[in-house]
C-alpha cells in the first residue's frame, strides 16, 4: 500500500459519497420535525489527516441526507471540558458532541447529555455493536452516546530493528523488558522504548497498575487500589528508565508529539499508542517493513491495553432538531462509514461487522487491533477520574522518574488522592 496523502483523501470523497449514499441507515428516510435543520457538532479532529477523513464523512452524510446541515466546531482536547461546561451552564451547548468515556460521567452530571436509550432501542444498532461497547456511555442503565469508533491500544515496533536483532515483538512484560534493554544503545542515541512521561502519561500508569492485578475502583465505585500490586507495577514501569536506562532521558517531558517523532526518526524501538495514530505512522514511514503493529504485552494479571470507544451524543434540546441530531450521530455507527473512516485515519470501528470486512481482513497492520478488541474493555472511568489522573497520578509518576520519591511514596499519594477525588 502506498503512502496516504491529504490529496488522496479528498480525491476519493465524491466516489465514496456516492457509494455510501445507498447505505444510509434506515432512519435517514424519516421525515424530520424541522425542515432543513442545522445540527451543531463539537469534535476534536485536529490532526490534518484525521480532519481530512472527517471532511469525507461530512460530504458522504450530506449526500445521504441533503436536507440536514452539519455545523462542525473543532475543540482542542485540552480545552474541551472547560468549554463544554461553560456552554451547558450558559444554555448554549451544541446540538451534538463527541464524548470520551472518561468525560461522560461529568458531562451527564452537569446535564450536558440527553438520555438516548429510547432511540437506541428502536434502532438496529444493538445488533451490530456489541453490548460492552455501550458501557462507556451508559450510566444507571441510561445510554448517552452512540459508539462511533474506537481507539484500540496496540504497540508500534521497528520491524527492521527487530529483524536485525533476530527478536520477535514481546508478548509479556518480562520479554518487553528484555527487548527494551536489548534495543538500547545510548551511545548511538537509540532506546528500546518511548515512554510517555509527560502530559497524557497518566493513562499508561493506570493501565500498568491494573495489568498487575490492582483495580482502581470496585463495583460500587469506591477506591480499591491494592498497595503492594500497585507498587510492583509502578516500580516495573519506572525501572525501565531509572534502572535499565531503556527510555530516552527526556522521558518526564515526553508527550505524544515527542514520542511519535522519536520513533519515526529512529530514536526508539517500541512505542505504545493506539490505532488513531496509524495514518500518520504510515504516511511518515510507509508500508515497506520499517515498522509494524503488535498486541501490547500481557502483564501478570491482564493485558496492558484497553479499547476505548468514542461516542457521539445529543447535548441540548433543539426545537425539533433532535431527529436530525439522531440521524447524524447514528450515521457514525454504519459499518461503511466506520471502515472508510478507518482507512483514512486508523480510527477503528465499533461495529462487530468489522471482523467480516475484507478491507480490514486484507491489511496486516489491523491484525493487532482485531486480536485485541474483543479481549479488553474500556478504561476505568468515574466522576473526578480525569482530574485525579492528571493532577495526582501524573506528577507523582514524574517524581519517581526524576528520582525525587520512591514508587511506594507515589502509590501512597495516588491512593490518598483517589480517596479525595471520590469522596469529594
Amino acid at each position: 500500500m502506498s503512502k496516504l496523502t491529504r490529496r488522496d483523501f479528498l480525491k476519493g470523497s465524491a466516489a465514496a459519497g456516492a457509494a455510501l449514499a445507498g447505505n444510509a441507515l434506515p432512519g435517514a428516510a424519516r421525515l424530520l420535525a424541522q425542515d432543513n435543520p442545522t445540527v451543531d457538532y463539537w469534535h476534536g479532529f485536529i490532526a490534518e489527516f484525521v480532519h481530512a477523513g472527517f471532511e469525507v464523512v461530512l460530504e458522504n452524510f450530506h449526500q445521504a441526507n441533503p436536507d440536514i446541515t452539519i455545523n462542525p466546531l473543532t475543540v482542542p482536547n485540552s480545552e474541551f471540558m472547560t468549554k463544554f461546561t461553560t456552554s451547558v451552564v450558559g444554555n448554549a451547548a451544541p446540538d451534538t458532541t463527541m464524548a470520551a468515556p472518561t468525560r461522560i460521567p461529568d458531562m451527564v452530571a452537569i446535564g450536558g447529555l440527553q438520555d438516548i436509550s429510547g432511540r437506541v432501542g428502536e434502532s438496529n444498532l444493538m445488533d451490530t455493536i456489541p453490548a460492552d461497547r455501550w458501557d462507556g456511555a451508559t450510566i444507571d442503565g441510561a445510554i448517552y452516546g452512540v459508539p462511533s469508533f474506537m481507539f484500540v491500544d496496540w504497540m508500534y515496533y521497528r520491524a527492521d530493528w527487530f529483524e536485525e536483532a533476530g527478536l520477535d515483538p514481546p508478548t509479556t512484560w518480562e520479554a518487553f523488558t528484555e527487548a527494551a534493554i536489548a534495543m538500547t544503545d545510548a551511545d548511538k542515541g537509540r532506546y528500546g522504548f518511548g515512554m510517555r512521561g509527560g502530559n497524557g502519561g497518566q493513562g499508561f500508569v493506570v493501565k500498568v497498575i491494573e495489568s498487575f492485578g490492582s483495580p482502581i475502583i470496585d463495583d460500587m465505585g469506591q477506591p480499591a487500589m491494592d498497595f503492594d500490586k500497585a507498587v510492583e507495577a509502578l516500580r516495573w514501569y519506572t525501572d525501565l528508565h531509572t534502572v535499565h536506562g531503556a527510555v530516552p532521558p527526556s522521558v518526564a517531558n515526553d508527550s505524544f508529539r515527542q514520542l511519535m517523532e522519536a520513533f519515526q526518526t529512529g530514536q526508539t524501538a517500541m512505542l505504545w499508542h493506539h490505532t488513531g495514530s496509524l495514518a500518520e505512522m504510515r504516511t511518515v514511514l510507509g508500508d515497506e517493513g520499517a515498522f509494524s503493529t503488535a498486541v501490547r504485552p500481557h502483564g501478570p494479571a491482564k493485558q496492558i491495553a484497553s479499547a476505548t470507544p468514542s461516542y457521539n451524543g445529543i447535548s441540548m434540546p433543539g426545537d425539533g432538531e433532535e431527529d436530525a441530531s439522531w440521524e447524524w450521530i447514528s450515521y457514525w455507527a454504519d459499518i461503511n462509514t466506520q471502515v472508510d473512516f478507518l482507512e483514512l485515519t486508523g480510527y477503528f470501528p465499533s461495529s462487530a461487522l468489522v471482523a467480516e470486512d475484507e478491507r480490514v481482513q486484507s491489511n496486516p497492520l489491523y491484525a493487532a487491533a482485531v486480536a485485541t478488541v474483543d479481549e479488553v474493555g474500556p478504561p476505568t472511568r468515574f466522576p473526578g477520574g480525569p482530574g485525579w489522573e492528571r493532577n495526582v497520578v501524573l506528577p507523582n509518576f514524574q517524581r519517581v522518574l526524576l528520582g525525587e520519591i520512591t514508587a511506594e511514596d507515589a502509590i501512597e499519594l495516588m491512593m490518598e488522592g483517589l480517596e479525595e477525588a471520590i469522596s469529594g
